[in-house]
Order: C-alpha cells, then sequence, then structure tokens
C-alpha cells in the first residue's frame, strides 16, 4: 500500500501483541514461512522473494519491540 511504516511505528502496533500474548521469534517465524509461501504460490522470481525476504527480516527487532 501507499502507507510507509517506520521501524517506531511498527514497535508501537506490535507492543500489545507483545505483552497480552507473547509474541515472539517463534511468531515471526511462522509468519515469514506463511509469506514465503504466498509469494511463491505467484510464481515471483526467486531473487525478488529473497529480496522481500530480507526486508521483512530488517523489521524484526522492531516488531519484537527489541
Amino acid at each position: 500500500g501507499p502507507y510507509q511504516y517506520s521501524m517506531p511505528d511498527l514497535r508501537e502496533a506490535h507492543k500489545p501483541l507483545i505483552e497480552k500474548y507473547g509474541l515472539s521469534d517463534q511468531h515471526f517465524d511462522r509468519v515469514c514461512e506463511i509469506f514465503r509461501e504466498t509469494v511463491s504460490e505467484l510464481n515471483l522470481p526467486d531473487d525478488q522473494i529473497e529480496e522481500m525476504m530480507s526486508i521483512l527480516e530488517s523489521t524484526r527487532d522492531a516488531v519484537l519491540n527489541r
């Protein structure tokens, strides 16, 4: 979409999930797996998938509020 999320936005948005439900690396990993499966089903080129996965991974610390 057109909205650009910042790392502080991601921290704030996920903070309640960490506090209430214990959002963890295990959950983040599962989201990454589902994302990879989804974009693979769309037959995107591997290099594009890897680039997207790298971008997603770069948000881990912000999402998990570290």
